[in-house]
């Protein structure tokens, strides 16, 4: 059994990574983070990820049996978002193996930016529809 502890540039795209039967991996992103999203090759029922909320906020836990790949595919393409900040995540098996790749954590600055510039867009759409009529 091997628990790993990694930091957030250890993130990198398009890498494949497997967590052995009764292992974890888990990454610390130094800085809290409103999104997750990967490819989750096992959504098998002893796969656990575990997600770290902030200022002991708890942990919430996503089963793999939760995760439904469409028929006839082994591997799912999963966005986590909506719990609101978060500052680790571990992935955990308790059975042959947990095996996942391109694991993505958005930032807070970035999602902040993105909702202002969404609502921007709207208030300038608003405006001219309004001039319009």
């Amino acid at each position: 059994m091997r628990d790993e502890r990694f930091e957030a540039p250890r993130l990198t795209p398009g890498l494949y990574t497997s967590v052995s039967g009764g292992g974890s991996a888990t990454y610390d992103f130094g800085s809290p983070r409103s999104a997750l999203s990967f490819l989750w090759g096992s959504s098998d029922t002893y796969n656990d990820l575990r997600i770290k909320l902030p200022d002991g906020g708890g942990t919430t836990t996503i089963n793999g049996a939760a995760i439904q790949p469409p028929s006839g595919i082994g591997a799912n393409f999963v966005t986590i978002s909506g719990l609101g900040m978060f500052e680790s995540v571990t992935f955990k098996s308790g059975g042959n193996a947990f095996e996942y790749a391109n694991v993505a954590a958005i930032p807070l600055p970035a999602a902040g930016l993105l909702l202002l510039g969404g609502l921007g867009g709207l208030g300038l759409m608003s405006s001219r529809r309004r001039r319009a009529a």
